[in-house]
């Protein structure tokens, strides 16, 4: 009779459910709207005449969240880039509102200055979007 109850209880337990594991966030950060705001920099001290831009971008990963964002821009010649930092100004990792800042010297006055715009995910995964300006409009 004991025999029979332990195999019953086996069986219980081997027919017990097993909850599956959330399948594997393969898909990276959603980026966007984009926007761009400009400002002048005048001279002082610690600053020559410039421009100051703010990157402000909605960034959203409904999978494992957003691990990190920046902003890339091509400052130099081509395949020169400067990176900057993106932050959360408000939501979550899920879904935010991330802003990036960066400023140039008044010699970029007028040029087309392309931009990129990573987000990467706490899985690994990396979206990219680009864009440009014209510096000064």
């Amino acid at each position: 009779m004991m025999l029979g109850m332990l195999i019953l209880g086996i069986v219980l337990l081997g027919s017990a459910v097993v909850l599956a594991e959330p399948a594997p966030d393969k898909i990276g950060p959603t980026i966007g709207p984009v926007s761009v705001t400009q400002k002048p920099v005048l001279p002082s001290s610690t600053s020559s005449v410039g421009v100051a831009f703010t990157f402000k971008a909605q960034i959203m990963d409904s999978g494992s969240g957003v691990a990190e964002a920046y902003v890339e821009l091509e400052t130099k010649k081509e395949g020169m880039w400067t990176v900057e930092p993106m932050v959360r100004q408000s939501g979550d990792s899920r879904q935010g509102i991330y802003v990036g800042k960066s400023s140039l010297r008044a010699r970029f006055f007028g040029r087309r200055l392309p931009y990129d715009i990573t987000a990467k995910d706490k899985a690994g995964n990396v979206s990219v979007i680009s864009g440009y300006l014209i510096v000064g409009k």
